[in-house]
């Protein structure tokens, strides 16, 4: 035996023998009715343009580009996996389905409790919004009392300061003064 292995490495190669599995295939009729219908199977991608200036190549500093737009692909489209209403595609029914990644999660009791107690606090905080509306309508009008109060003081104050400088200054310039002239007229 010149090659003791070949006949090992046959016997190794011939136990090997594999029995590829059989795949039933069943197609299923789908009719396509309308040229949006694609919408219903894909989300189409999405592209979003760039202005980009007048600038020089970064591999090659000899080489300059002139400002033009730059479009780039911003989602890939991709297939919708949302299970269709009907096994069939009608034209009513053609519309695309909501993106399944965007669809609101389902409400679980605990976030029902939090969105109420939200619920609670705002409606609290317009009451007492409210409240502080009303009270700050009723100090107005006390407000504008005190204001005209302290208008009248202030005008009071002037007329004394203005009689007493009268009083003061009238001796030293005429001499003995008639007090009795010089009453008040606030009676």
């Amino acid at each position: 035996m010149k090659h003791p292995i070949l006949p090992v490495l046959l016997l190794g190669l011939a136990g090997c023998q594999h029995v590829p599995p059989t795949f039933v295939v069943r197609e299923v009729p789908v009719q396509v009715s309308s040229s949006n219908s694609l919408d219903v199977i894909r989300f189409p991608s999405s592209y979003k343009g760039y202005t980009v200036g007048r600038r020089p190549d970064v591999s090659n500093p000899a080489v300059m580009h002139e400002a033009h737009i730059l479009y780039v692909r911003e989602t890939a489209d991709r297939w919708n996996l949302q299970p269709p209403a009907a096994p069939v595609i009608t034209p009513a029914l053609s519309a695309p389905a909501p993106d399944a990644t965007f669809a609101p999660l389902p409400v679980s009791e605990q976030l029902r409790q939090e969105l109420q107690k939200q619920q609670q606090q705002t409606q609290s905080l317009a009451e007492q919004t409210k409240r502080f509306q009303q009270s700050a309508d009723a100090l107005v009008p006390a407000a504008m009392k005190a204001v005209e109060l302290s208008t009248l003081m202030q005008q009071r104050v002037q007329l004394m300061e203005s009689r007493l400088r009268q009083l003061e200054e009238g001796p030293r310039r005429s001499g003995p003064t008639n007090w009795i002239g010089l009453g008040s007229t606030n009676r």
